[in-house]
């Protein structure tokens, strides 16, 4: 009937509008790893460069914001094609502060933050943007539900469930209006929202990122006495530590790498990075240009080549260059959404491949045993 025709309808323009959302985010999710991707390669170089104990902090600094917003790029791509990003051991009472930070400049002065870890020793096993994500989200939804002020509290403790499973539970809850059962029944429905500039997006993706991560997101709430989120998560147990211990990364003694590289940012950190390890470079922004090079110029002794080049692929790149004689290694920088497919690439060609992003001591760490 009409009601059936306007469900089918209805359903047809969320998966038109879910799609819509996925190219864009995965578009986003792209230029964003690409503006990046200078904080995970300048952090090293700065170190090189001074012994100041205080320049090399911020220089840690800024490497750890890259890799997190990294992450949240993996994750915004990750929840467009529906697969996981890696997990890892997340101290709750780390992970409470890093995110109380980050509350304190939608915090207003009404709004009482209250943080209770029941064991500073409380680990979880997740991915740490993604569980950040989900705490961020229901924070700020419980600022907004407190217009006149109260507590937000964030508690983190273990627990056991009547099949004597260990889990660790993580809490919001607010003192704010609270929900109506209406409300509380399509609260995890796509598109779902009650607030004028809401996406509904926000709640279907905690679930998701809580279920994924193998665990249980539940809600309790009422009109006027407030609303708490409670995340159940499997208790970890850490295995013990092994060492790693690492060979430092031997410098280079003047052989010769030719860059092609697209991204104009990449190639220069690249330049400075490899010219500062004792490798004479040569850079080209496109597979014609490091083609020109090659004829008129003697033979490297490495091709670096971005998977991802626009005007000519990095298996045609080589191809054309094995046309010209060289036959020496390459090593291929791939991503994730533009994988490396070997059997592309002429045979008897040296390949070794590098997954983006870029950090300084693996590009180091290649490249020696690129050039064996």
């Amino acid at each position: 009937g009409a009601l059936d025709r306007a469900r089918v309808e209805a359903e047809l323009m969320r998966a038109q509008r879910l799609e819509s959302l996925s190219l864009l985010a995965a578009g986003l999710s792209h230029d964003l790893r690409n503006i990046l991707q200078p904080l995970l390669i300048m952090p090293d170089l700065l170190k090189a460069r001074t012994d100041d104990p205080q320049l090399r902090h911020l220089a840690d600094v800024i490497a750890e914001c890259g890799r997190r917003g990294h992450e949240m790029a993996e994750s915004m791509l990750s929840f467009v094609r529906g697969s996981r990003t890696p997990s890892e051991p997340i101290r709750v009472a780390m992970l409470f502060e890093a995110v109380a930070l980050l509350l304190r400049s939608n915090l207003p002065p009404e709004v009482e933050l209250e943080l209770e870890v029941a064991d500073p020793e409380l680990t979880v096993h997740a991915n740490y943007t993604e569980l950040q994500q989900v705490l961020l989200n229901l924070a700020l939804n419980a600022i907004q539900a407190m217009p006149d002020g109260g507590r937000l509290t964030l508690l983190a403790q273990a627990d056991t469930d009547p099949q004597g499973l260990a889990w660790l539970r993580i809490a919001v809850s607010d003192e704010g209006t609270g929900m109506s059962p209406e409300v509380l029944s399509n609260l995890f429905n796509p598109f779902f929202t009650t607030k004028a500039d809401g996406t509904g997006l926000g709640l279907m993706s905690c679930k998701r990122i809580i279920e994924g991560a193998q665990g249980r997101i539940s809600v309790q709430s009422a009109p006027g006495e407030g609303t708490r989120f409670d995340l159940l998560l499997p208790a970890y147990v850490a295995a013990p530590d092994a060492p790693v211990v690492e060979a430092p990364v031997a410098a280079g003694s003047g052989q010769s790498i030719l860059v092609v590289d697209g991204e104009a940012t990449r190639l220069s950190l690249l330049g400075n990075a490899l010219s500062s390890q004792g490798y004479h470079l040569q850079l080209a922004c496109d597979g014609a240009a490091a083609l020109r090079w090659m004829q008129q110029e003697a033979m490297p002794a490495l091709v670096i080549a971005d998977a991802g080049s626009k005007l000519l692929s990095a298996s045609s790149l080589l191809r054309e260059m094995a046309a010209l004689g060289y036959h020496g290694p390459v090593l291929v920088l791939e991503s994730e959404d533009v994988p490396v497919r070997r059997s592309r690439f002429p045979s008897g060609v040296p390949v070794h491949v590098l997954r983006k992003p870029l950090e300084m001591q693996q590009v180091f760490r290649s490249v020696a045993e690129a050039l064996g």
